[in-house]
């Protein structure tokens, strides 16, 4: 629509050089002015408003026209509204409308005002025309307030008089209009009329509403005046807050006046009106009750607890307010508030299809499935997010044009709508609603209007199918299906006998839901297929699935299937997987104590490609090997597209018997000889591993010959991005053997193992025989590989004495190889660190700012480690070999040692080749004795580009290295020192420097 108005405009001019002489049957008003013209266009095709105007008035250029709104009630029928201002002054009355057929202008209904050197200022302030307007109508100082005033140019009622052209300040007061002459102060004219210049015997007003443009409304002519036509509906006013009085515009009585004022009320009077056709027309339901009473609407209702821009239905409407107490109650009623514009700043009227369409729902609730009285606190849940789904269906019938899954659009300054359905999680919505069931989200909101989310975000998916971003279920059913499925799950499965309270919750929801979709469409039929799937992707399913999901003996899964609620595997029970298994989101399989799984080639993966499923939970009690969920990945077997492939909670071991190609590690058995994880493929999963304890446990935990990858087919899973390969929280007892760690899609945040206050091992495998006593040749040796991360391995350590060691590792292609904060006595023995990632072709460094990317004041990008420690003591760093990646941006470092303190540390034998700087020492790293703190011997420089061994941040005596470190005491006071190449040897001897 919005790209189709001006498309109309300028396609109307382009058009007008056809005009030429068209046959004219022309009325005119009494006033002399045109009223009507009906066009022969057999003689020519087209006339534009733009050239019919300018050419019949010959007004001065302070008179300008513009198009309001464009109306189609057919495909062929096109109605075109105009209104005129002066110096940017309404022009009251002068309202033109065209009408086209195929493009031909056939009739001009209307009238225009010729305004010539007219005074735009005024004599009279409008604080004095507030004064008139008050003491004519003898009104409080609020009902002033609650007018509506503006300044406009109107036609002189007094056609005697001098000036046929007045400026006047125009009230709009429930049911007149006043016109206060704003030279002279007198009282112009006052109305009470919707007149849209249409002849008696035309029984349609064409009326401007705020939403919906211009429309046609049934309406009748007494007396001069025009009153709206509505059988369905009964429109009352009841003024701003404070006034405490109401006043009846029903139409069906003329004598009464009818309310004009705010455009918001003509939309209410317009929605509500066909609100009730579609229900009567399309679903043969009439009114809100199918006994075709007549809908209460009340407008401008004070909504004084939540705030003017509010809608309602009163179940009852003396629990609402006082007003029309000579009718036997009680009755329900459509309210609507005030609309509210702060500071000038348009924020929409509730009278819109999606909102009052909601609270119509609600009418209709209440005579059929009583969702909203229901006993089951689930029932005022379902009561809203049905409601937002009427809402959707009749907007989606009269104004398709409309975002009719976005509730409330019209309404919110701040926000795009109240309520997204088709995008839950929108972060421009007023409101996050819930989109699957009892899940960790649904369990946190307690707000009925959320919750109901559910319902409504479903019947979005069984009308559209299911949109990018979630499981591919097929395509949807369409709204007129979906619509009439739903109507009879209501008023048929869903009334019952229409008793006061109900029991419905979302399990019977669904139910009545399946039921009519059968009923309607037959057993089996795509329609019940769909509606099914629809329940399962929002987490409801049925009994039948439910129990089959406990297992509790010996079960082999060697087909594939797709898995709809979470799997039990029960205390001696042993659960066999040799097949693919698909899981929907927020699923998985729960271990518990004493149960077994078993994955022999099989894979656990999402059923929704874009989506996460939970992963496998292994519960047990600490302490008892008894009592312990085992798993066992065999050879082939796959974990991928999981939130947590694994995790055990509470520290808990993992165990599984000898099935499938697996063997004994390097180092023997581990711990209790449970083993997770041999030659296993975790794909694309947040976390692959997650072990955590509150306190310091120790779990039975083997990852041999496995691989962790995450690709270009990773999915995030509603925005959270890629954390940790493995993720060690206060445990111990984890050892990985030659398993393999990549990040294809380079992740900033990306890690590939994680450790806070953990202890762990990172070892190679030799792939022949050892003899006792011997250690495996290095040719010999399989390693374990990270690359791709931005830091491979980060361990963490304030609260515990758990260490780790890293052995015969390669790193390749991360910002940092290791890092390390508090923790002591590791060792970090004969690895690779290829320093820096490598860019592609073309490719930019990217910056972040390090204090809103949570790196750290510390972090910077155009700086890449090997190995970074800090407040780390008691640690071995030996025999590894450093070298810069090439074609990478930034300074290479090879180990960053910061405040060691002064115990005995050792870097020993490693090698470093064409780096930026090999050593970089920072802090308080040297013991005042001379004789411990870290000592750096028998290391290779070869090619360093700016400095061997950096030293910074000396501020005292004490500060930087050890004095002595190859038995020969260099006690200069001088804090540049001299180290000698007899602390072993130096290939080459390039740029040694101290810093102070």
């Amino acid at each position: 629509m919005k790209l189709f108005k001006p498309f109309i405009l300028w396609s109307f001019i382009l058009m007008s050089i056809l005009y030429t002489n068209a046959q004219e049957k022309i009325y005119y008003s009494s006033s002399g002015h045109i009223r009507q013209i009906d066009f022969d266009t057999t003689q020519t095709p087209l006339l534009t408003p733009l050239v019919f105007l300018h050419q019949r008035m010959q007004l001065n250029n302070y008179n300008a026209f513009s198009v309001v709104d464009s109306f189609f009630p057919t495909p062929s029928f096109t109605s075109v509204r105009m209104s005129q201002t002066y110096k940017s002054l309404p022009v009251e009355g002068a309202n033109m409308i065209f009408h086209y057929n195929n493009s031909r202008l056939f009739r001009y209904i209307g009238h225009f005002v010729e305004v010539n050197n007219i005074d735009t200022i005024g004599t009279i302030s409008s604080d004095y025309a507030n004064t008139v307007f008050q003491q004519y109508y003898q009104l409080h100082d609020t009902m002033v307030q609650s007018a509506f005033r503006q300044k406009v140019i109107l036609e002189n009622p007094d056609t005697s008089a001098a000036n046929p052209i007045l400026l006047c300040y125009k009230y709009i007061f429930c049911s007149n209009i006043l016109y206060i002459d704003a030279a002279t102060a007198n009282i112009v004219e006052e109305r009470s009329s919707i007149a849209e210049y249409n002849p008696p015997t035309d029984p349609i007003a064409y009326l401007y509403t705020d939403y919906y443009g211009a429309q046609y409304v049934p309406n009748q002519y007494d007396n001069g005046l025009y009153y709206l036509v509505n059988n369905n509906a009964r429109l009352w006013l009841r003024n701003k807050p404070g006034n405490g009085f109401y006043q009846e515009c029903n139409s069906r009585y003329p004598d009464q006046g009818l309310f004009i004022g705010p455009s918001h009320t003509l939309d209410a009077f317009y929605v509500v009106d066909k609100i009730v056709h579609y229900f009567k027309d399309t679903l043969e339901w009439n009114s809100y009750d199918n006994e075709g009473s007549v809908v209460e609407v009340i407008v401008n209702y004070p909504f004084s607890y939540i705030g003017y821009n509010n809608a309602g239905w009163a179940f009852d409407y003396h629990s609402i307010g006082n007003g029309k107490e000579a009718v036997p109650g009680p009755f329900p009623a459509l309210v609507i508030g005030e609309r509210y514009e702060p500071e000038g700043q348009h924020i929409g009227g509730c009278a819109t299809f999606d909102i009052l369409a909601h609270e119509f729902g609600h009418g209709f609730d209440q005579f059929t499935s009583r969702l909203y009285f229901s006993e089951n606190p689930e029932g005022k849940s379902l009561s809203e997010g049905v409601a937002d789904i009427w809402g959707c269906i009749v907007e989606s019938a009269y104004a398709p044009y409309k975002e009719i899954w976005k509730s409330g659009e019209d309404v919110f300054q701040d926000f795009s709508c109240g309520r997204n359905i088709a995008n839950p999680e929108d972060p421009l919505a007023r409101s996050r609603i819930c989109s699957y069931y009892q899940d960790e989200y649904y369990n946190s909101v307690y707000d009925s209007h959320l919750r109901g989310g559910v319902v409504s975000h479903w019947f979005y998916k069984v009308v559209e199918g299911l949109s990018e971003g979630s499981c591919a279920l097929g395509v949807g059913i369409g709204m007129s299906k979906a619509a009439k499925i739903f109507f009879y799950a209501q008023r048929t499965f869903l009334a019952g006998s229409l008793s006061p309270f109900n029991n419905t919750d979302f399990i019977s929801f669904r139910l009545a839901t399946i039921q009519t979709a059968e009923l309607l469409y037959g057993e089996n039929s795509p329609e019940v297929l769909h509606i099914i799937n629809c329940w399962t992707s929002v987490g409801l399913f049925d009994s039948a699935e439910m129990a089959s999901s406990i297992i509790s003996d010996n079960v082999l899964w060697d087909t594939p299937q797709t898995r709809l609620s979470d799997v039990f595997v029960t205390s001696g029970a042993i659960l066999t997987i040799t097949d693919n298994i698909s899981f929907m989101r927020n699923r998985g399989i729960i271990v518990e104590p004493g149960g077994t799984l078993i994955i022999n080639g099989g894979t656990l993966t999402s059923a929704c490609p874009n989506e996460k499923w939970k992963g496998i939970i292994v519960k047990g009690i600490a302490g008892n090997d008894a009592q312990k969920g085992r798993v066992l990945l065999g050879k082939g077997s796959s974990i991928e597209n999981a939130e947590t492939g694994i995790y055990m909670p509470y520290g808990i071991a993992v165990n599984n018997p000898s099935v499938g190609d697996y063997y004994t590690p390097y180092n023997g058995i581990c711990g209790n000889g449970m083993t997770i994880a041999v030659k296993s493929l975790f794909v694309n999963n947040l976390i692959s591993i997650k072990a955590s304890a509150t306190e310091d446990a120790t779990v039975s935990c083997n990852v041999d010959s496995c691989s962790f990858v995450i690709n270009d087919d990773f999915c995030s899973a509603v925005g959270v991005p890629f954390k940790n390969h493995i993720y060690l929280e206060n445990v111990k007892g984890v050892n990985i053997v030659r398993s393999h760690f990549s990040c294809e899609k380079g992740l900033s945040f990306s890690k590939a193992i994680m450790a806070h206050n953990s202890g762990f091992t990172v070892n190679y495998y030799c792939d022949q025989p050892i003899l006792s006593g011997t250690i495996c040749p290095p040719l010999h040796r399989q390693h374990s590989t990270f690359r791709g991360f931005n830091k491979a391995i980060v361990a963490e350590n304030y609260q515990s004495i758990n260490t780790f060691s890293v052995k015969s590792a390669d790193f390749m292609d991360n910002n940092i190889g290791i890092e390390v904060s508090g923790v002591n006595n590791e060792a970090i023995l004969e690895c690779n660190f290829q320093i820096g990632r490598a860019m592609e072709e073309d490719e930019e460094p990217i910056e972040l700012d390090p204090i809103e990317s949570g790196r750290g004041s510390n972090y910077s990008m155009d700086k890449s480690y090997g190995i970074k420690l800090n407040e780390s003591s008691g640690y071995r760093i030996e025999e590894n070999y450093f070298v810069n990646t090439p074609y990478s941006f930034g300074s290479k470092i090879g180990s960053s040692i910061k405040n060691s303190g002064v115990s005995e540390n050792l870097i020993y034998k490693n090698e470093y080749f064409g780096l930026d700087i090999a050593q970089e020492f920072i802090g308080i790293n040297n013991g005042n004795s001379g004789q411990k703190g870290v000592k750096t011997v028998c290391n290779t420089f070869t090619n360093t580009i700016s400095k061997d061994i950096e030293v910074l941040d000396i501020t005292q005596d004490g500060d930087g290295l050890r004095v002595r470190q190859d038995g020969i005491s260099n006690n200069s006071s001088n804090a540049a020192k001299t180290l000698r190449s007899a602390f072993c040897f130096f290939r080459t001897f390039v740029g040694l420097i101290f810093m102070k």
